[in-house]
């Protein structure tokens, strides 16, 4: 789940192996651990006009809440992502990424970060509602080089899971249209670009975090 207010956040235009330090392996915690499946779980489901809709958790680092545990690492996360993981917004039913063995107890996650989503509508409406519902593909336009290819939060953002006893999976929850809807919000539309079709002329980064930690969380 996710906690707290609104946090401090970062956008952060680079590769996931400049962005994060090198993470403990998994295969130190202590017998007792629970054996987890990390899915993908969307919460609820539902892409709209898109047929094909995504976007990549490309890492994400963590820590036991309570200092005495996390100081068994010595300060080095543990990864609960060994490659990105590429989130197929379309999917109406839990996904199966990884699997992962952690000590019950509640973990707080020091760095996770994020792709831009990418939607596409392949047969778009010729009688759109809105201006964007004429667009087929988001980002796009002269608006495309101005999302942050990436968004990177930290610790204070407020991201934390609990692993009980006899606990099996660990979900990436994603409210989909609430993302969705959010994220075609911060676009301005044009009717006519040229060529008469509509497009995307412009982005609004500053409350595009909120895209993510309004619509995402573990359980």
């Amino acid at each position: 789940m996710r906690i707290g207010t609104r946090a401090v956040m970062s956008i952060l235009a680079m590769t996931v192996v400049g962005a994060f330090a090198p993470s403990c392996s998994n295969s130190t915690l202590e017998s007792g651990s629970e054996g987890l499946v990390v899915t993908f779980a969307p919460n609820p489901s539902g892409t709209g006009r898109f047929d094909s809709a995504s976007f990549n958790v490309n890492a994400v680092f963590f820590l036991p809440a309570d200092p005495d545990a996390a100081s068994v690492y010595g300060g080095r996360p543990l990864s609960l992502t060994f490659s990105p993981l590429v989130l197929d917004l379309t999917q109406t039913q839990s996904v199966a990424y990884s699997q992962i063995a952690l000590a019950a107890g509640t973990y707080r996650v020091t760095q996770i970060s994020f792709t831009s989503p990418q939607l596409i509508d392949t047969d778009p409406t010729p009688a759109p509602a809105t201006c964007i519902d004429g667009v087929n593909a988001v980002p796009s336009g002269p608006a495309a080089g101005q999302v942050p290819p990436n968004v990177s939060f930290d610790s204070s953002a407020g991201f934390t899971f609990t692993v009980n006893p006899g606990q099996t999976t660990l979900a990436i929850f994603v409210n989909v249209p609430g993302l969705i809807a959010e994220f075609e919000d911060g676009f301005t539309c044009v009717p006519d670009c040229g060529g008469g079709q509509p497009c995307l002329t412009g982005f609004d980064t500053t409350n595009y975090p909120d895209v993510f930690l309004n619509n995402v969380s573990f359980n």
